[in-house]
């Protein structure tokens, strides 16, 4: 198309800043996303009457993970489930650590 060059090389800079971080996955965002996945878990398991299979897709549908990765992830954190289940939080408690998300 005529003017696409022109138009990517006022939006972007000559040259880009360069920074000292790896690139890759961050493994602090990834250990958040996790513990999300595994309060999800528990949430679903203990205040709705889903059963397995169908959490193990609705997280994955919210996640956008496969449903073969869900309980991988489950089983990782399975010791932090297991404090949630000593705990036994309240509804209360999820919608203010995970605000961003609904809990029904």
């Amino acid at each position: 198309m005529r003017g696409q060059h022109t138009l990517f090389k006022d939006l972007l800079p000559d040259t880009l800043p360069e920074t000292s971080t790896k690139k890759g996955r961050s493994s602090e965002l990834h250990a958040k996303r996790n513990e999300a996945i595994s309060a999800r878990y528990y949430f679903y398991l203990s205040f709705t009457d889903m059963r397995y299979e169908k959490i193990v897709t609705t997280l994955a549908d919210e996640f956008f993970l496969s449903p073969f990765t869900v309980p991988e992830i489950i089983q990782e954190n399975l010791d932090y489930i297991k404090s949630l289940k000593q705990d036994q939080p309240s509804k209360r408690f999820f919608s203010v650590r995970w605000a961003q998300y609904t809990w029904p």
